[in-house]
């Protein structure tokens, strides 16, 4: 798990950037607390980012890997 999160340590970060926001205002809401006009702006502005973000390090459909990376892929999946 620790290797797949340091390998795609900018998807990581923007995807939690992502989902931040979301948990901040549900669990607000859970205690019945309201959130104040300005935190709801900066919140909307870091899930914004971490949406850019994850779409700018997602993998393209049509990005494929060379055949040597297919072969190592294969060669250390078999160890």
């Amino acid at each position: 798990m620790k290797q797949a999160i340091l390998k795609n340590y900018l998807t990581t970060i923007f995807g939690i950037l992502a989902g931040l926001p979301a948990l901040v205002v549900q669990s607000m809401a859970a205690m019945n607390v309201p959130l104040p006009a300005t935190w709801s702006h900066i919140l909307l502005l870091v899930g914004a980012l971490g949406l850019i973000g994850l779409g700018v390090c997602a993998k393209a459909f049509n990005v494929n890997s060379t055949q040597a990376q297919v072969d190592k892929a294969t060669t250390d999946a078999a160890k």
